[in-house]
């Protein structure tokens, strides 16, 4: 699950509404999986938690509603939600210390109002 929630993330981050469509309608509980490793500030290395076209790291935790919100992809993260993303979940640890606040805190999730890192982060 851990594979396909990371494929799902990257095809938000690309806004690939085809494959993002897709993996929600064969697989929709990605809507409610978190990742359950991620990047710590001990790592030295980027390696794959880093998610370059944002500028986010991946936490454990982590869901693809954190990612859609962090990449303005509201109508992705409506469908999450529709699917039932957790809306009330904590915001991620790189939302509540981003210098603007976060684009959680400014009102994204209200669209359904309602360690490692480097190599040792697999997702398998």
């Amino acid at each position: 699950m851990q594979e396909a929630l990371r494929s799902l993330v990257d095809a938000i981050v690309a806004n690939d509404v085809s494959l993002f469509s897709g993996m929600m309608d064969r697989t929709p509980g990605l809507a409610l999986a978190s990742f359950s490793k991620g990047a710590t500030r001990q790592g030295a290395s980027i390696g794959p938690c880093f998610i370059q076209e944002i500028g986010h790291y991946i936490y454990a935790g982590d869901t693809a509603l954190h990612f859609a919100a962090a990449s303005y992809r509201q109508a992705m993260a409506a469908r999450l939600i529709q699917a039932g993303a957790n809306v009330q979940s904590e915001e991620p640890a790189w939302l509540r210390t981003a210098p603007c606040g976060g684009f959680w805190e400014s009102g994204f999730a209200e669209v359904g109002s309602g360690g490692t890192s480097g190599d040792d982060c697999v997702f398998d």
